[in-house]
């Protein structure tokens, strides 16, 4: 995450970071979500759809700026 912050790429980290393959991620193996109650977990899950609609699954979030939050916002 250090590494992503400051605009170089992580050890051993190939290809881009989706986004779908981030909320994939997050959403499978994050303590933090798993402990949410059921309710809340699927308006988390209806919140990543939109930002899957509006930037695509394909989305690199490395590259993602100011502006695409602007838009998206």
């Amino acid at each position: 995450m250090a590494a992503m912050l400051t605009g170089q790429r992580p050890e051993g980290s190939q290809g881009p970071v989706t986004l779908l393959d981030l909320w994939q991620r997050f959403s499978t193996t994050a303590p933090r979500f798993a402990d949410n109650k059921l309710d809340t977990r699927r308006d988390a899950e209806g919140r990543a759809r939109i930002l899957l609609g509006h930037f695509g699954g394909r989305c690199d979030v490395r590259a993602l700026d100011e502006r695409d939050v602007l838009e998206y916002v």
